[in-house]
């Protein structure tokens, strides 16, 4: 780290009255507003702290202090959010030792290290890594240890040996477009992955929600289990676990677990869902006509569970439920089932089509699953205005396409 990097406590404290001041204002105008002026304080740096407080205030909660820095906007938008990271520490066993080889804003590795176990943050960046070194002396982590480094050096090193190593490769290429196969992140964890596992007893890797599971895990090998993890409603990963050790690959294991953990705003775990990978061939137990009726439940997946697809899992769980057709991912039931893992709605109208003509004007939220009309397109055919506490469900069943209204069940 150079000197500049390792001042940022300075940087800060000189910018601190301008931060404060100017906390609620727009970055864009604040820069055009510095621009040529000559201040006590560097003004590119102070907005940044403005820009980055605002777009993570939901995201890091606690950690946001007047004294965190954010050494970029790009470290603010890439950091896990503190309820995953919660997450990941509980994965996590007091006393442990565990490598994070690619730290960035640093919330999982002082998130795992403030639950009680001993890591080793390795950041390649040196503004980053001064800045984690920062952050963890004002957010009860002091004792972790930062390591301004090329975590493959560390992995290198003939004696280093882990509990657990954690990485969340660099989703982005050389123009800071997206990317999302292992691959094509930095580091490739494809290649790294034979030394990760001759150093750890598991290995933890984060990815993009956007891989399918089934493909990644073949990329990978060896996973032992994938964790599909969402936030209100909102699916932010891919978690894939490792065993350390030299094992037969995946591929040549009978099955891979999957979990759909699904958190609240605050964190708390509300449902977990454990599955096979690949347990969605159906079992034929689908809805037929008699169950579209007034009062009946309609069951929507959460975003994690839709990412795992353990649709037989959920048949077996749910004895009283039915799936609406192979390809349309609700359930249906006359019962209400409360600890269902998503969002209940409960039919209030089976509308014909003279009623859905005379929708128009109302406000309804629509959803739309395997139906021949997206949202949008329900929106403009009928004319309904978007918002609203009730619901427009729109949805493919064996007998056809569907629409009912609905009311959102509170549980």
């Amino acid at each position: 780290m150079n000197n500049q990097d390792l001042d940022l406590a300075a940087r800060l404290r000189t910018a601190a009255d301008f931060i404060r001041t100017h906390r609620n204002d727009d970055p864009a105008t604040l820069r055009l507003a510095c621009a040529g002026k000559k201040l006590t304080f560097d003004p590119e740096f102070a907005v940044t702290q403005i820009e980055c407080r605002r777009k993570a205030a939901g995201k890091l909660g606690d950690f946001i202090s007047d004294d965190f820095i954010f050494p970029t906007v790009t470290s603010a938008e890439q950091a896990s959010c503190r309820q995953v990271a919660a997450f990941h520490a509980s994965l996590t066993h007091r006393g442990e030792a565990i490598l994070d080889m690619t730290a960035g804003l640093g919330i999982d590795a002082m998130t795992m290290y403030r639950a009680g176990a001993s890591v080793s943050a390795c950041e390649i960046d040196s503004l980053k890594a001064a800045a984690l070194l920062h952050n963890a002396g004002v957010s009860g982590a002091a004792g972790l240890r930062v390591i301004n480094i090329d975590s493959r050096v560390i992995l290198s090193e003939p004696d280093s040996r882990y509990d657990v190593i954690f990485i969340d490769p660099a989703r982005r290429d050389r123009l800071n477009g997206r990317t999302y196969a292992f691959s094509d992140c930095k580091p490739d964890v494809t290649a790294l992955l034979p030394m990760m596992r001759q150093k750890a007893g598991r290995i933890y890797i984060k990815a993009s929600p956007l891989l399918d599971c089934s493909l990644a895990a073949a990329q990978l090998g060896h996973v032992d289990r994938i964790y599909a993890v969402s936030v209100a409603g909102e699916c932010k990963e891919l978690l894939f676990e490792i065993s350390g050790g030299n094992d037969s690959p995946a591929s040549s294991r009978e099955e891979i677990s999957c979990s759909a953990i699904i958190l609240d705003s605050e964190g708390r775990q509300t449902h977990r869902l454990d599955a096979a990978l690949g347990n969605n061939a159906m079992q034929g137990r689908y809805a037929d006509k008699m169950m579209w009726e007034t009062g009946a439940y309609i069951y929507v997946p959460d975003a994690a569970v839709m990412k795992i697809a353990p649709w037989n899992s959920i048949l077996d769980s749910y004895p009283d439920i039915m799936k609406t057709a192979p390809n349309t991912h609700l359930f249906v039931s006359s019962r209400h089932l409360p600890d269902f893992p998503g969002r209940i709605f409960r039919i209030t109208e089976v509308p014909d089509k003279k009623k859905l003509r005379s929708l128009k004007g109302t406000q309804l939220n629509v959803i739309s699953r395997n139906h021949p009309l997206d949202p949008p397109a329900v929106r403009r055919k009928f004319g309904i205005r978007e918002g609203g506490d009730d619901f427009l469900i729109c949805l493919g069943t064996i007998d056809g396409p569907l629409a009912v209204m609905a009311s959102r069940v509170r549980t």
